[in-house]
């Protein structure tokens, strides 16, 4: 029960803390839930109805007192003061209704306890004429019994003064409700979290919708526990006290900072309570490092997120001392509609979660373009960056699973469950420092070799998100380098590297400068044409030497139209077929990633201007 220890040692460290009276993400207290009430009807000191009103989006967050019977529900269980209108409104059918009957049960008998607030009597007095509807409609509020009987309704009663005071957040009716709810605890046993005898708790509260992490079956069914156990709380005893702080801690948690898609839901923080980068979010770089604009070099960028981890470490260190700074990742996936699953969990130091990220956004790192700035006018940007985990999904499962993943709200699709599961794998390799499995880069490297297959629905290439793919891959190839003790291959043209598929790479992409700067630039640039390089580039990953050969020929004609840069191209070319060792250049083998990153920077460097080739003449007017 490691990840509710640490879940009850966080909501315990978030006491004097303004995280129980956060507007919009409250942490709710023991014996109290959070919810989003649509309704607020007032009534008068003397206990007649004033008016109702709606209330406002920015203040529909609200917390209210619960248990854990209505918090559980599956039927008719209500919540003891604030409730859907179905429960609250004697009057909304005719003849009695078990809704109503529920609630003001529960309401009466809170009434009838000791020291019960006079207000919260003067509200079940009102309830109990069972005229709340007609009242409404009468003031002319308007109430739509179909649409509205699920809409959670607040009370508040009306001084002399003409204030409204909330009766959900008077300071008596809370220390009431807690007195009750104290008086009404079971038997003890054994908690398994907190090592006591302790008050337990049979129904657990869910987590999201009606899916519970800790459940039970009612045990009326024969050989319910196969022999092992005569009852559930032999298998399991949780304390109230422990099951409520871990499931409002976490549910507070996934709602202010967690990740929630394709069925998973994913959260990490620290115990002591400091805010933490997310491994999962797309954004989660931006949390780490807090910069407006990335470097557009390795070395800059490499440098701003060391600079951002010191300062991040250093404010972990420094968020409330006195309690244990660790990081907790958990990741959740809703097995059934009733029933949670833990499919990821994980904790460690704080300064080792650091630089377990650093090692990542360090290490997979390339040139990536994206799309910034304000929706009216976005564009497409080019630097150095880290490749979201959305990105790398993209570039490894293509765009159109990822498209559907996205749309598909109930996480029933193929493509749903394969972005589920790179998710997680991606998430190991980044909180546990795991090398990055080999498959990923395969189909990153497999869909990045065929550019033609990134088309729209007329056929016509859609050459960014090919070129976004191919820098993903190039990250992920990185990464691996990384992985197997190697120095990553930089950004910088590497003139002196003598591999084999570097060196092939370099030569496809002369090839598709040479073409690209023959082409008719009102005509070919603007249609997006590919390149004969582009065209063949998955035949050539497979079988480099006849390809490049067929190439080469394909390139003279070009050549020719480059009176200027022909011989340049021709000299380049050579410089670069001097370097391959004996038999490599003609050896039948396929190419593995690095012809990508030899591709890549070698186009890089000539669409530079002015460039200054080695063992070349740097005033010779050809050049670039």
């Amino acid at each position: 029960m490691g990840w509710m220890q640490r879940l009850c040692q966080t909501y315990d460290n978030m006491e004097g803390t303004d995280a129980f009276s956060d507007s919009e993400h409250p942490l709710a207290p023991i014996g109290f839930t959070v919810i989003n009430p649509i309704l607020h009807v007032i009534l008068t000191e003397e206990g007649s109805f004033a008016y109702a009103t709606r209330f406002e989006k920015d203040v529909r967050v609200q917390v209210i007192p619960s248990d854990p019977d209505a918090e559980a529900r599956t039927g008719i269980s209500p919540h003891p003061l604030c409730e859907q209108l179905k429960y609250v409104a004697g009057d909304l059918t005719t003849g009695a209704s078990a809704y109503f009957n529920a609630y003001i049960t529960k309401l009466s008998d809170w009434c009838e306890q000791p020291a019960a607030p006079s207000q919260l009597k003067l509200l079940c007095n009102y309830l109990m004429r069972k005229s709340l509807i007609h009242d409404m409609q009468k003031s002319g509020f308007m109430v739509d019994i179909r649409k509205d009987a699920e809409k959670f309704v607040c009370f508040s009663i009306q001084s002399y003064e003409c204030q409204e005071q909330a009766l959900w957040r008077r300071e008596d009716i809370r220390e009431s409700w807690l007195n009750r709810l104290s008086g009404r605890m079971g038997g003890r046993a054994l908690c398994y979290v907190e090592g006591a005898l302790l008050p337990t708790l049979r129904k657990h509260p869910p987590l999201s919708g009606k899916a519970k992490l800790i459940s039970a079956k009612d045990g009326k069914t024969a050989f319910q526990y196969k022999g092992r156990f005569e009852d559930a709380s032999q298998a399991l005893a949780v304390s109230f006290d422990a099951s409520i702080k871990a499931h409002n801690a976490l549910i507070w948690l996934l709602k202010r900072q967690g990740f929630e898609r394709y069925g998973l839901k994913v959260v990490a923080w620290a115990t002591n309570g400091c805010p933490i980068p997310s491994p999962a979010e797309d954004d989660g770089l931006d949390m780490l490092a807090g910069l407006d604009r990335c470097p557009d070099t390795f070395e800059a960028y490499g440098s701003a997120l060391r600079d951002a981890a010191v300062g991040f470490a250093r404010q972990l260190d420094a968020w409330k001392p006195e309690a244990v700074n660790r990081v907790v990742i958990l990741g959740l996936e809703a097995a059934t509609t009733g029933r949670m699953s833990i499919n990821y969990y994980q904790e460690m130091p704080g300064g080792e979660y650091v630089q377990r990220l650093m090692r990542w956004y360090d290490g997979c790192k390339w040139e990536v373009r994206r799309l910034e700035g304000p929706v009216e006018s976005r564009r497409m940007v080019q630097r150095v960056w880290t490749p979201t985990p959305l990105e790398i999904a993209t570039a490894v499962l293509g765009k159109q699973a990822s498209d559907i993943a996205q749309k598909d709200r109930l996480s029933e699709k193929s493509a749903t469950k394969l972005m589920r599961q790179l998710r997680l794998r991606l998430l190991k390799c980044t909180v546990e420092a795991t090398p990055l499995p080999r498959d990923i880069v395969l189909n990153a490297i497999r869909r990045a070799s065929a550019p033609r297959g990134f088309t729209d629905g007329n056929g016509r290439w859609l050459e960014n998100e090919w070129r976004i793919s191919l820098s993903v891959a190039c990250a992920l190839i990185r990464m691996e380098q990384v992985d197997n003790g190697e120095e990553g291959t930089g950004l910088k043209l590497n003139e002196d590297n003598h591999d084999r598929s570097y060196l092939y790479g370099r030569l496809l992409a002369i090839a598709d400068k040479a073409e690209y700067d023959a082409m008719d630039k009102d005509k070919d640039r603007s249609a997006a044409r590919q390149t004969n390089a582009i065209r063949y580039m998955q035949i050539f990953q497979q079988r480099p030497f006849d390809t490049w050969m067929k190439l080469h020929t394909l390139m003279l004609p070009y050549l020719s139209k480059l009176p200027d840069k022909g011989g340049y191209y021709q000299w380049l070319i050579g410089q670069v077929e001097v370097l391959f060792g004996e038999e490599e250049r003609e050896s039948r083998r396929p190419l593995d990633g690095k012809y990508l990153q030899g591709y890549y920077c070698q186009r890089q460097a000539l669409f530079t201007k002015k460039e200054v080739v080695k063992g070349a003449n740097p005033h010779d007017n050809s050049q670039g």
